[in-house]
């Protein structure tokens, strides 16, 4: 009787070589030019292409070269081919009979060597028919998927009509500029949105947004708003601080003059610069400001007396000297009241101090006289001052 069984044949792969031929006598192959044979490399399924059957002990690669040596192993796996085709009432030929026992005896050998099925830990000519599994699929390269496998792979694959996407999917990102229907990656929006905001955008339409909060002294690259525009253009050329002075005692050589009424209405400072306690005015922003002043002064002095008085401005703390005098004026009798405007224009640093003071000077100049800021005929209290911004 002939001996139908199989032993697995083991090789080292060479490297660089092919064709390179395989001794596979162990295997007992049969002897005609029948495939009954698959090939492991490295534990994974070889695709028969690249092997060739000389005879029933050889075996050759003709695939391309190996860069390593790999351990490889020849197995028998007999064709489930048909042996005779038969109708109702034919005779079975004994050679096919025969044939087919020796079919079946060599695959009895070839199964309790390498298993089948699913369990098998190799992959025999019977598709296996389990889920899709990368690694597992990806080393047969002979056999085909049933279809309960394909599908299995298809069902959990999204579909193309509106897909619903878990995870974190991915996609190429589209050049710079696409206008088009691909998908736009976070990294294709962030070089888009970049880009526009860096190369001097074309605004369309009606676009807003805030308008700064302080007209006056707001001075960066903000945008400016068609309000701020119009608010600037106003501030600019109109009064920025309007007050007057309470009753005040005056020195006969000299006084700085407080603007602090608070009981009269319609005076403000836009700015909160003048100090109603100091008389200082602290500039908030340098150019050119406009000051009118409108001192009302008495005097109780000998009808024999000439009394002057002037009007003046300290810069920055530099007293009568430091700044131009504004006005003067002068009175022969006594407790005549001296009503008398002055302007000024001048180029004030940001941060410079302003005080307006007022000066006496007589032939008999005494400090025993009641000099002082007091109020008209009509109750109006005496002193004024209006400070308008002109510009840089």
């Amino acid at each position: 009787m002939t001996d139908l069984s199989t032993t697995n044949k083991s090789f080292t792969t060479p490297i660089g070589t092919t064709p390179f031929n395989v001794d596979v006598t162990i295997c007992n192959l049969d002897a005609s030019s029948t495939i009954d044979f698959v090939v492991y490399i490295d534990g994974k399924l070889n695709s028969s292409v690249n092997w060739r059957k000389l005879s029933a002990t050889t075996i050759q690669y003709v695939g391309t070269a190996f860069t390593a040596a790999y351990i490889g192993e020849v197995r028998r796996v007999t064709p489930p081919g048909r042996i005779q085709e038969m109708s109702y009432g034919d005779k079975i030929d004994v050679t096919y009979y025969e044939a087919e026992l020796n079919k079946l005896t060599r695959q009895a050998y070839e199964y309790e060597l390498n298993g089948i099925g699913p369990s098998s830990t190799v992959v025999s000519y019977i598709p296996i028919n389990n889920a899709y599994n990368p690694s597992e699929w990806n080393a047969d390269e002979v056999y085909a998927p049933t279809r309960h496998a394909l599908r299995n792979v298809i069902e959990t694959k999204a579909p193309i009509n509106s897909p619903t996407l878990t995870g974190t999917p991915t996609a190429p990102t589209p050049t710079a500029g696409d206008n088009s229907t691909k998908i736009a990656t976070t990294a294709f929006v962030t070089t888009h949105v970049s880009n526009a905001l860096s190369n001097s955008p074309t605004l369309g339409g009606n676009p807003t947004c805030s308008k700064p909060q302080d007209s006056f002294l707001d001075d960066d690259t903000g945008i400016a708003t068609t309000a701020w525009v119009q608010d600037e253009f106003v501030k600019r050329y109109r009064l920025r601080a309007f007050r007057k002075t309470s009753n005040q005692s005056l020195n006969a050589s000299g006084s700085y003059l407080i603007y602090n009424n608070a009981s009269d209405t319609g005076f403000f400072d836009l700015d909160n610069a003048y100090n109603t306690s100091t008389g200082v005015y602290t500039v908030p922003r340098t150019g050119w400001y406009r000051l009118i002043l409108s001192p009302y002064i008495s005097a109780s002095y000998s009808t024999t007396t000439i009394v002057y008085a002037y009007t003046w401005l300290d810069i920055n703390g530099g007293g009568y000297t430091s700044g131009p005098v504004l006005h003067m004026s002068q009175a022969y009798n006594n407790a005549i009241y001296h009503y008398t405007t002055a302007v000024a224009e001048l180029y004030l640093s940001s941060t410079n101090t302003v005080k307006i003071g007022v000066s006496f000077q007589s032939t008999n100049l005494s400090s025993a006289y009641n000099y002082a800021v007091s109020a008209d005929a009509n109750g109006n209290c005496g002193n004024s001052l209006s400070i308008y911004y002109l510009g840089v």
